[in-house]
């Protein structure tokens, strides 16, 4: 199908340096990506979010699979599973020289899940040597494909169990939609694992970002990764996704706990994030248009684009970590703090 836009001539000019840089073949290509991240983002943020058991956070509200004498079918639990499953061996760690990270002007730009994360760090943490970290372009392209069959395999599970969107376990992980799946891993990559910028040479993506993962320069053979002690312990978190054959949820609540400790204590642009628009649901920001009002105050310079892909990935992780619960009135949604997010909210200063 053949589809005439007008876009402004600086997104021309900033996608022509891309094509340039060698991310693109054409402009339509990148076009295609483009609007591949952005449904993403939106399909996999509609729902009713998770669900709440006596006093604690459950895993993300999703039906049980199948039991048995069920007609469902099951789906194998991968073969993948066998290499990143049991113990993560201690390997020598790194530290982040924070100077060194370039983020861009939105922060976990696309970044709208953290199983995904999560996944793509026990692809690392069970593949290093001792005292030899990997070269950043293998690691990504095993963690990508390895990814790539995971989603697969969850996108299974989500049909099998009738998952609505907002709820999926596969959110985030590399299914080709709109493009081809190569585009799908590399979007994967870049978000959610690491990138070095061609052009800038900005170090970029979730694991970077996030302090889990360091990057260093090898003039011969291109960067290396290495993992950084706390990446190590959440890498060794057991995961629903990962050390389950029946996953009912993304992340477990000990990752949750890790998450926001390491947040809270170690990446304050992610602390930050979370609590603001917190804050702001709980001084009655509830619905999708008071959130984007929000953003929009608080970063006047976005435009209204940038401000709806912020407010997806946010509340995306929010409602992920049991936060924040959406709920849908017809066509329209509205979100809450848990108890467990309005504890949260107490301790770290109240609903400023």
């Amino acid at each position: 199908m053949r589809i005439i836009a007008d876009i402004s001539p600086e997104t021309f000019e900033r996608t022509q340096r891309l094509i340039k840089a060698g991310r693109y073949a054409s402009v339509a290509q990148a076009v295609v990506a483009a609007l591949e991240n952005q449904l993403l983002l939106e399909e996999s943020s509609e729902g009713e979010g998770i669900s709440k058991d006596a006093g604690r956070r459950s895993a993300q509200a999703t039906p049980q699979l199948a039991s048995a004498g069920s007609t469902r079918e099951s789906a194998a639990p991968p073969p993948w599973q066998d290499a990143l499953r049991g113990t993560v061996v201690e390997v020598s760690t790194a530290s982040v020289e924070t100077d060194a990270l370039g983020f861009g002007p939105y922060w976990l730009w696309g970044v709208n899940r953290i199983a995904p994360v999560k996944f793509g760090l026990r692809v690392l943490a069970k593949t290093l040597v001792r005292g030899h970290p990997a070269s950043l372009e293998s690691y990504l392209r095993e963690a990508s494909e390895l990814a790539s069959h995971c989603g697969r395999w969850l996108a299974q599970l989500d049909d099998m169990t009738s998952r609505r969107r907002g709820e999926r376990l596969s959110a985030g992980f590399p299914l080709a939609k709109l493009g081809s799946e190569e585009g799908s891993r590399n979007r994967y990559a870049d978000l959610f694992l690491a990138c070095v910028r061609k052009r800038n040479g900005r170090v970029d993506g979730a694991l970077p970002a996030l302090r889990f993962i360091a990057l260093n320069a090898d003039e011969d053979n291109g960067p290396t990764v290495a993992i950084t002690e706390a990446g190590l312990r959440f890498a060794a978190l057991q995961s629903p996704i990962i050390d389950s054959d029946s996953p009912e949820g993304s992340l477990s609540d000990e990752e949750r706990d890790f998450y926001l400790e390491h947040a809270r204590t170690s990446v304050p642009e992610e602390k930050d994030a979370l609590l603001a628009v917190m804050r702001a649901i709980a001084n009655e920001a509830t619905t999708t248009q008071a959130v984007d009002r929000f953003l929009q105050r608080a970063h006047s310079a976005w435009t209204d684009k940038a401000v709806a892909s912020l407010r997806v990935t946010i509340l995306g992780r929010l409602v992920e970590l049991g936060l924040v619960q959406r709920a849908r009135d017809g066509g329209s949604a509205s979100y809450a703090l848990t108890e467990w997010g309005r504890r949260v909210v107490e301790q770290e200063g109240g609903e400023r």
